[in-house]
């Protein structure tokens, strides 16, 4: 005798529990959900703090674009996409818009990145024929994945040494803020400009300087400021940009309040970490030490790659984690060691921080690879690069999800 099964009875998960497993899956899974269910459409909309900012999402990260300073006539950006190919922003699109960008529309000119945030690359105009390098007056805002760019004049006042990029947080006009800065003596010097996405589509996409604004300054309490890397983009954490920095010897790391424009030295660093005699320029590196968004270093001292954190009184600094350069090396399919009876190790330098994603691009000279390493886990992946040499490296991640909700239709 066969028994008739009955179906199950329907249950239902309550709200806040599917609310909470869609706030536990990647910025992609979340941005699906909310394309085919209203519910959690309408419920990501009126609440933008849904994805918490208290963990790294890899999926955010898209590549990075490289460039040689030493040879910008001959070569334009180069892109390095994620292993992951991201399906918004596909490297033949870039490579070919890039090569357009330089060949067709400016062809006397090469571009330089800036910084990248939210989606958007920032781009600095260079002269080819001119001896020297020097940028002209005029900056790129690009969105990669829509191919919309917006010129914009640099700020009348300032030649900036770093720039500052990221979204504003306003559910009327989606738009952006670029901050120009610049360290003289003990102060810091800073313009800025706010810009709606909707400018990226104009025609013609030139923004005048007088939308820039008052130049601000910031008096530095302690040692005159001075970059350690120029072309280094700084680390935003939770409103707050910081550079490291170097005086007579010492490397300090400067922080830059967005909306107040208040700088400030950090605690000292570690003993280990703060002479310039003992680490080099690229043997340091801020990041963000959790997916909390603490502030951290990460330092290649001896044989062992560190990452440091700081307190959250911001009292001290402690050993948050390490990975042998062996380790490192052997990812990267080259041996620690590259001679018998050599007992210098291989050199590794650190290029660049993804905030958001929580990587590090770190780079063996002299070879077309370098190696990505995941803050969270320690875990490392290989890139193939086209160039053994790249002066600048700048980090491309696609906006989040809270941008891309913004611009969904309420139906």
């Amino acid at each position: 005798m066969v028994l008739a099964l009955e179906p199950p009875p329907w249950c239902s998960l309550p709200l806040d529990l599917i609310l909470e497993i869609v706030s536990r899956c990647t910025t992609a899974t979340v941005i699906r959900c909310a394309a085919t269910c209203k519910f959690l459409r309408r419920s990501l909309a009126a609440d933008p703090a849904f994805l918490r900012d208290d963990r790294f999402d890899t999926s955010l990260l898209a590549g990075h674009f490289h460039f040689e300073k030493k040879r910008p006539k001959l070569f334009d950006p180069f892109f390095v996409a994620s292993n992951s190919n991201h399906p918004d922003v596909p490297p033949a699109r870039i490579r070919s818009f890039l090569s357009d960008l330089s060949r067709k529309t400016f062809p006397n000119y090469s571009y330089k990145p800036l910084a990248s945030r939210g989606g958007l690359l920032v781009l600095h105009r260079i002269d080819r024929s001119d001896p020297y390098n020097t940028p002209d007056g005029e900056i790129l805002v690009w969105n990669p994945t829509r191919r919309f760019d917006c010129g914009l004049l640099r700020a009348a006042g300032i030649a900036g040494d770093s720039y500052i990029l990221f979204p504003c947080d306003d559910s009327v006009v989606r738009s952006f803020r670029l901050i120009a800065v610049r360290f003289v003596d003990n102060l810091v010097e800073t313009q800025a400009i706010t810009c709606p996405y909707a400018a990226l589509r104009e025609r013609p996409p030139l923004l005048e300087w007088r939308l820039w604004g008052d130049i601000a300054q910031a008096e530095i309490a302690g040692p005159k400021a001075k970059f350690a890397r120029h072309s280094l983009p700084p680390v935003l954490l939770r409103g707050v940009a910081y550079w490291l920095c170097k005086d007579s010897g010492t490397y300090r790391v400067l922080s830059l309040h967005v909306d107040t424009m208040e700088a400030s030295y950090v605690a000292a660093l570690p003993p280990e970490c703060s002479s310039t005699a003992v680490l080099s320029r690229k043997e340091i590196l801020v990041v963000p030490a959790s997916p909390e968004m603490r502030l951290g270093l990460l330092t290649l001292g001896g044989e062992v790659l560190t990452l440091w954190a700081l307190a959250d009184d911001g009292g001290c600094w402690t050993r948050r984690a390490t990975v042998t350069r062996e380790r490192i090396a052997c990812s990267a399919g080259v041996s620690s060691r590259p001679w018998p009876f050599q007992w210098k190790p291989i050199s590794m330098e650190l290029e660049c921080c993804d905030e958001r994603s929580g990587t590090v691009w770190l780079r063996i000279p002299g070879r077309l690879k370098a190696v990505v390493l995941s803050l969270q886990t320690m875990e490392m992946e290989v890139r193939l690069i086209d160039s053994k040499d790249p002066s600048i490296v700048c980090p491309y991640e696609t906006m989040d999800f809270a941008t891309c909700i913004a611009t969904m239709k309420q139906f």
